[in-house]
């Protein structure tokens, strides 16, 4: 319980940090900032936060590209992983939640 507790509060702690950043425009420690909000709910295990998480500090307003695909590609890291350690529903969350924040955001190219 303790531990669920402590990562909710440092959860808080780093989300209003990456908002302070997002008033500076700062996109190197935005995106540090951001990926490590990630990070902590993924280490933990607690996909509904990662999930959440992802969502949410992709739309924030005058949120950086370079923050946002920082995102994105770590996230992405972790596909493999979580579809064999916690099973294709939590897999198919994580790609839906990777199919919102992208959608209308991804070009395709098309072969020559």
């Amino acid at each position: 319980m303790q531990k669920c507790k402590s990562l909710a509060l440092l959860h808080v702690y780093l989300i209003r940090s990456l908002i302070v950043l997002l008033q500076a425009s700062d996109g190197t420690s935005t995106s540090r900032v951001a990926c490590a909000i990630l990070e902590i709910a993924h280490d933990a295990r607690n996909y509904d936060l990662l999930n959440s998480s992802l969502n949410s500090l992709t739309k924030k307003h005058g949120q950086l590209k370079g923050a946002v695909e920082a995102m994105v590609i770590l996230t992405m890291t972790w596909l493999e992983d979580v579809r064999t350690k916690e099973g294709e529903k939590r897999w198919l969350e994580l790609v839906e939640s990777l199919r919102t924040v992208t959608e209308g955001k991804v070009r395709h190219c098309d072969s020559l």
